[in-house]
């Protein structure tokens, strides 16, 4: 018998958003920020690491901490330069407006028939 590929084609997408940022990254942000000393050459005391390892053991299990400890690490390396402006965790747009604005030029340039634009917080 002869093989025949079938191309499947795309019809539908979906593009979820959050208006929200995760307990954990909220818990992390807000640890951070109490533990600030304000010096961006030595912005956290030594006792930081042990602090925000206690605060993370309480949201999860431990093949997460790898995630979460990165995180903490990308904080880190931008409080830095940015200062404590990185601990702000509230988006200056309105996310899901600016996605309903593109839904249009998104579902013509993936060449989709549908296209669903929506909050993940929604009850679906």
């Amino acid at each position: 018998k002869a093989f025949v590929e079938r191309k499947k084609t795309v019809t539908k997408g979906y593009v979820y958003y959050s208006s929200s940022f995760p307990e954990w990254k909220r818990a992390v942000a807000d640890t951070m920020k109490e533990c600030y000393t304000g010096d961006p050459a030595n912005p956290f005391p030594k006792t930081f690491k042990k602090t925000i390892s206690g605060k993370l053991a309480k949201f999860g299990k431990k093949r997460e901490m790898g995630k979460q400890m990165g995180y903490v690490a990308q904080l880190t390396k931008r409080v830095k330069t940015e200062g404590d402006a990185v601990f702000n965790l509230e988006i200056p747009f309105d996310e899901g407006a600016f996605l309903k604005s593109v839904e249009t030029y998104l579902k013509e340039q993936l060449e989709l028939q549908e296209m669903f634009v929506g909050s993940s917080d929604d009850d679906q």
